[in-house]
């Protein structure tokens, strides 16, 4: 057993005892190593449960993004284009309206007698003097005796003369007519612009294509002829065949007329005759356009 001496009287004490049998005092015990280790490990994970997480500031930190390749990033889908939008007809009612409200303060009723002439619908003139006016209805005094015409018997022209609601929708109809006249200008306008641009481009189209083709057709035509020299090969042939010593043959010039169907060439050579003397000669051939030669025309 192991044993230890008292602090406070000296004597022999077991380490297990809980006090001194000798005086009576108690036993201090060490503690291990071991004991706080564990202790402090506690305390670490009670700490680490007990405390609040960390507010989110809305970053995703389990993302990849951040180590993904660039061509594995979403790229943006350009938005799809829109039709122009049509041109808003407008509401001719409404601003028929809104004409005639502004109209009516301005309209000024001729004075109960005064004289005044009126055409009516019929084309036909009254004249006299205003005995009184209503709302739809004027009266006229000729010769004693008293006239009365309402609105609708009147032309449009004095029908506006004497009532402030003829007045009102006469200036409103007139200024409606204009500004339908303004946008029908604009309208024709816009149509001119795009059947220019149309016919425009219709032309540089058929531009296009007619250069185009002329560029094939010249391609076409230059396969007939020597990339070196410039003379034509088939005619070529045809010349050395009839020469007397065709080693001798020497291109001078070939030049061609383009007759739409067929080329006319013309070709200057020079080649020795049966003499041995060098002579110049001149060839005019028909070949087609793939560079056959179809018909000899002078030589």
């Amino acid at each position: 057993m192991a044993l230890k001496k008292c602090k406070d009287c000296g004597g022999k004490v077991s380490k297990r005892a809980k006090k001194c049998p000798h005086c009576g005092a108690p036993v201090k015990k060490k503690s291990g190593c071991l004991g706080v280790f564990i202790l402090l490990v506690l305390v670490i994970v009670i700490g680490a449960i007990v405390a609040p997480a960390p507010e989110s500031d809305g970053t995703d930190t389990t993302s990849t993004e951040q180590t993904a390749p660039s061509s594995q990033k979403k790229q943006k889908i350009s938005p799809v284009p829109t039709a122009p939008a049509e041109p808003i007809t407008p509401d001719w009612e409404a601003r028929e309206a809104e004409l005639i409200a502004l109209y009516l303060p301005d309209f000024k009723a001729p004075e109960v007698g005064s004289e005044i002439t009126l055409t009516l619908n019929n084309g036909s003139t009254q004249q006299g003097t205003i005995s009184q006016i209503t709302e739809d209805e004027i009266q006229l005094i000729r010769e004693g005796f008293t006239f009365g015409f309402t609105e609708s018997e009147l032309s449009p022209e004095s029908g506006a003369e004497c009532f402030a609601t003829v007045y009102a929708t006469y200036r409103a109809l007139q200024k409606i007519s204009e500004e339908k006249a303004v946008i029908a200008a604009k309208e024709l306008e816009e149509q001119r612009k795009l059947e220019a641009r149309r016919l425009a481009e219709e032309e540089q189209r058929k531009a296009v294509e007619a250069e185009q083709l002329a560029a094939e057709r010249m391609e076409r035509i230059e396969k007939g002829f020597s990339a070196w020299d410039g003379s034509h090969i088939e005619l070529t042939k045809v010349i050395k065949n009839a020469m007397y010593n065709p080693e001798s043959y020497k291109h001078v010039k070939t030049t061609f007329s383009d007759l739409g169907e067929h080329l006319l060439v013309f070709t200057t050579y020079r080649g020795s005759n049966a003499f041995g003397g060098i002579i110049p000669n001149t060839i005019t051939a028909k070949c087609d356009l793939d560079g056959n030669v179809l018909e000899i025309i002078e030589q």
